[in-house]
């Protein structure tokens, strides 16, 4: 635990560190009023009990005094009515000082909520593109969505409910130690030991709970994430039944150990209860054996039973703010390191400009670059080209010689293990956020929101600021424009998650139109016209051959003819570059140029 709260301690911030201190001064106020509270009922009932020796109680005398002379009350029995009234107010007093403390502790911890599940979105959006690949999705949702409130619901909010009780039950103890110091150490050191009992038994199998618990929710994310995400397939080879059986085996391991949690949170109160009446009945069996005077016997039991009153509440809650912590700290684990990230580093790659930023292309080089995703296996092998601006540039090679590496190489989404990447004679590592911003990207798979085509085209950008003029363009350049006319709603037609109410090709034509929208210097095309048919391919490459000249075009190509108007084509084979030039002269040279154009 004590780990864990460095961790925290280090995510949060100055004012939150401030806020902390904020609310622990509340609980030491609020420890005090409980104090008070049972501490004026120790005299009010002594009073009730003994109207004789009111003389004695010097500060009462006084103030019945006072209340006489302004005529506030006439007589003892006003008194008593005025006493009453004035413990009644304190208690609703109290109760609206933890009302309000209780308030200001809610808010700052789905607050902390907040701004961890933002900074850790960020952090993911920021990684690198390799870290990304190497996630799991169904992970980064459940530590978003899921993780985080466990650790402001399970962790933070039972710390401070921890720290809060600690002190009132202290408190308490300090005051009943003046009251009677022996009955006072004998019911604390049973209710403690209780506590302590209680814990022990359970701590070991509520951290793997939590353990549990974070396993089956990833993998709980992930059937579902499988089978809907695959739905035409499930349903075409009736594989519904394998996703729901390793969904109701995930949901199954995470209720169980849910089950578990929740008896420990509940059933300690029996015992504890059992204890604290165990406890009281044996200190007036005691007292009475001692000899104690009957008042005397009547007004400590009234005190420690308020005492006890108060006190039962107060351990349960140290025991649950114990087993959750406890429980929490195997599932908020695995989160803890990515949340340090997102905090302190903001991402593990930065993509701000340390050099002045480009504005306009010149020429990308790449000098002896090698890459590899793994340790065992290159994947780009000392691979050299330029590309000077407004030209444009093929690259064909068999699937799987390293097309699309190279590709994610020159957009700056991966780092090249071994040499140089220069944008206008500058490292790209310096100029990367310039450098993207100037390319126009059409990648083989293209991802559509659940929202209108208007918002997908106009990717990342507010409805209101949107260029109706610049989309129309675009939308006629990609092909679009038969489709937009034939749609009720036109571009306010929503196209459903993942573009499911549109064809494969009007998918991959709004992907164009995306990459076009913001007039980009480059444009990059993955295998951008591979869902298309002969003809709107024909028609879009035509499109794209009119920009020749005015902007720089590097495409990846199947079909040998979507490259065949290109200034230059590199070949790829097993991650070198084996050949280059333009079409006629790899016809005519090239034999893996032939064996492409064949296929």
């Amino acid at each position: 635990m004590i780990e864990l709260l460095c961790q925290i301690s280090q995510v949060l911030d100055r004012e939150d560190k401030l806020k902390v201190l904020l609310i622990l001064f509340l609980f030491l106020v609020g420890g005090c009023l409980e104090v008070i509270g049972i501490g004026i009922i120790l005299p009010y009932l002594a009073l009730l009990l003994n109207p004789e020796n009111f003389e004695g109680y010097v500060l009462l005398k006084k103030l019945y005094s006072v209340l006489i002379d302004y005529q506030i009350i006439s007589n003892l029995n006003g008194f008593y009515i005025f006493l009453t009234a004035l413990v009644i107010f304190f208690y609703w007093l109290k109760n609206l000082f933890f009302i309000f403390s209780l308030r200001f502790q809610i808010r700052f911890n789905y607050e902390i909520y907040r701004r961890l599940s933002s900074n850790l979105l960020s952090k993911y959006l920021k990684e690198s593109y390799l870290n990304h690949i190497n996630r799991n999705t169904s992970e980064i949702i459940k530590n978003i969505n899921q993780q985080t409130l466990d650790l402001v619901q399970a962790f933070l909010f039972p710390i401070l409910i921890l720290i809060s009780e600690c002190l009132i039950v202290l408190l308490l103890l300090v005051f009943l130690l003046f009251i009677n110091p022996l009955s006072s150490l004998y019911v604390f050191t049973l209710l403690g030991l209780t506590v302590v009992v209680i814990f022990m038994c359970i701590r070991k199998r509520l951290h793997f709970s939590g353990e549990a618990i974070s396993r089956s929710r990833t993998e709980a994310n992930k059937q579902v994430l499988q089978g809907l995400g695959s739905f035409k397939t499930t349903k075409i080879l009736n594989k519904e039944a394998f996703f729901i059986q390793r969904f109701n085996s995930a949901i199954s391991d995470m209720t169980t150990a849910r089950r578990y949690y929740e008896l420990s949170q509940n059933l300690p109160r029996f015992f504890l209860e059992t204890a604290i009446v165990t406890v009281m009945l044996s200190l007036a069996m005691l007292m009475l054996f001692n000899g104690k005077p009957t008042r005397e016997l009547i007004l400590t039991l009234s005190i420690f039973g308020m005492s006890g009153m108060r006190l039962m509440p107060s351990m349960n809650r140290i025991l649950n703010a114990l087993n959750s912590t406890r429980y929490s700290q195997g599932i908020v684990k695995s989160l803890m390191h990515d949340l340090l990230i997102a905090n302190f580093k903001g991402s593990q790659t930065s993509i701000s400009d340390g050099a002045q930023p480009i504005k306009n292309f010149e020429s990308l080089k790449l000098d002896n670059v090698h890459f590899s995703y793994t340790a065992t296996a290159q994947t780009l092998n000392n691979l050299s080209l330029t590309i000077d601006a407004n030209k444009s540039i093929g690259i064909v090679g068999h699937s799987g010689s390293g097309k699309s590496t190279l590709i994610d190489i020159m957009l700056g989404l991966l780092d090249p293990d071994v040499g140089e990447i220069r944008v206008n004679n500058k490292l790209l590592l310096d100029v990367k956020e310039s450098w993207q911003q100037l390319i126009g990207y059409i990648p083989q798979d293209i991802y559509l929101s659940d929202d209108t085509i208007k918002a997908n085209v106009a990717f990342g950008i507010e409805k209101n600021e949107i260029d109706d003029k610049q989309l129309a363009l675009v939308l006629k350049t990609a092909q679009l424009e038969d489709l937009i006319n034939g749609l009720k709603e036109g571009v306010d037609t929503i196209i459903g998650e993942r573009g499911i109410k549109i064809s494969g090709g009007q998918r991959q034509r709004i992907g164009i139109a995306r990459a076009l929208y913001h007039n980009p210097q480059i444009l990059v095309m993955d295998e951008a016209t591979a869902a298309l048919d002969n003809v709107t391919e024909h028609e879009f490459m035509q499109a794209i051959n009119k920009l020749k000249g005015r902007k720089t075009l590097i495409m990846i190509a199947h079909r040998i003819t979507t490259v065949k108007n290109c200034d230059i084509i590199y070949v790829i084979e097993n991650g070198y570059i084996i050949d280059k030039g333009s079409y006629q002269e790899l016809s005519s040279s090239s034999k893996v140029f032939k064996t492409l154009a064949q296929l």
